[in-house]
């Protein structure tokens, strides 16, 4: 799952004007993640990762991962406007990544002011 969404983000980034860094520190780890959870964290990140393309205004990206006491936390913060949550008329794609977080019994957190960031811990 880890391979797969640094892999999605480098595509996703790769002809725009966003430098995408990522901060892997369980890639060489075999870490085996509760049922659902690839797909629910996969989407999850991957409508983050749009989002911060076609909204941010961002010029870097980046995507942390830790695993740390069973604990899993992926991040992902931008360097862009960020915004002002009463201000977005269409909220389906948050009001999706908080439900996808819920489905696998996980915490989302999103900060936003210059820039975003958006926090993913769940324990495994």
């Amino acid at each position: 799952m880890i391979t797969v969404l640094i892999d999605f983000g480098i595509e996703l980034f790769q002809n725009s004007t966003i430098s995408f860094f990522t901060d892997n520190q369980v890639i060489d780890k075999n870490i085996k993640l509760p049922v659902y959870w690839n797909r629910q964290l996969l989407l999850l990140f991957k409508e983050a990762m749009t989002n911060a393309l076609k909204h941010s205004k961002a010029n870097k990206i980046s995507l942390q991962i830790k695993f740390t006491d069973n604990f899993l936390m992926i991040s992902l913060q931008d360097n862009g406007k960020g915004f002002d949550d009463t201000m977005i008329k269409r909220k389906n794609g948050i009001i999706n990544m908080f439900k996808r977080a819920s489905k696998i019994e996980g915490l989302l957190e999103i900060e936003s002011s210059s820039g975003t960031k958006l926090t993913f811990t769940g324990k495994v």
